[in-house]
C-alpha cells in the first residue's frame, strides 16, 4: 500500500499522466489491459496512473519586498540574482514532471500565482511573469501569501528572500528559505573566454 496511491479509482477531474507496472495495493480496475497484453510474461502486468491537476506538488514564493540592509543597487542585484534562479529551479522541477506553483507580489497588496506543468507553453509564460517582477512588495503581503500556501493543499514550499537571513517567523512554517547566500551554493558560474 506504502508504494501504491491512496485513491484507488481515479476521479473526474483527474488527468491520465501514463502506465507504469502493477504494484502490490494497485486496483485491479486500473490495469492497462493493452500493454498487459503486448507483455511476453503473463504475469507481468501494466496498471494506468492518474494524476489530480489541482493539486501542486511544489510551491515557490518569490521575495520581492527590498531588504532592510544595503542599498538599491545590491537590492536590484539581489532580485535579479533571485529571478534567474527561480527561473532555474522551475524548470529543473519541471524536467521532472512536478507540478508547480509560482507566487510573487505583483502590486500594492495583489499577490499573482502562476501554475506550472511539465510543458513548454507554461515555462514560456513563467519567463514572461520573471521579466515583469518588479521590487515594490511589501513584507506583510508577502508574509501572508506565505502563510496562505503552507496551508494550501500541503505541498512543499519554497521561499527565496532577499534577506539575509531567515526570519524567526519562518522558522516555525514547514518552509526552506533560501536566502541570498544560499543561491551561490546551488548554482554554478559561467565563466565566458
Amino acid at each position: 500500500m506504502a508504494a501504491g496511491r491512496f485513491q484507488k479509482v481515479p476521479t473526474a477531474i483527474e488527468e491520465y499522466v501514463g502506465a507504469r507496472e502493477y504494484r502490490p495495493g494497485d486496483s485491479p480496475k486500473l490495469i492497462h489491459r493493452v500493454l498487459s497484453l503486448r507483455t511476453r510474461d503473463a504475469n507481468e502486468f501494466y496498471v494506468r496512473e492518474f494524476q489530480d491537476p489541482s493539486r501542486d506538488d511544489l510551491c515557490v514564493v518569490l521575495d520581492t519586498a527590498p531588504p532592510l540592509d544595503g542599498d538599491r543597487s545590491l537590492h536590484r542585484y539581489r532580485l535579479e540574482k533571485a529571478i534567474c534562479f527561480v527561473s532555474a529551479l522551475c524548470r529543473t522541477f519541471a524536467a521532472r514532471r512536478l507540478a508547480l506553483r509560482f507566487v510573487y507580489q505583483s502590486g500594492e497588496r495583489q499577490v499573482a500565482a502562476l501554475r506550472l506543468r511539465p510543458l513548454d507553453l507554461d515555462l514560456d509564460r513563467l519567463d514572461t511573469q520573471l521579466a515583469q517582477i518588479q521590487l515594490r512588495g511589501d513584507r506583510t503581503t508577502i508574509e501572508s501569501a506565505l502563510r496562505d500556501e503552507v496551508r494550501r493543499h500541503g505541498s512543499a514550499v519554497i521561499f527565496l528572500s532577499l534577506r539575509r537571513g531567515e526570519s524567526v517567523e519562518h522558522q516555525r512554517l514547514p518552509i526552506v528559505t533560501l536566502t541570498p547566500d544560499h543561491v551561490p551554493v546551488f548554482t554554478r558560474e559561467v565563466v565566458t573566454q
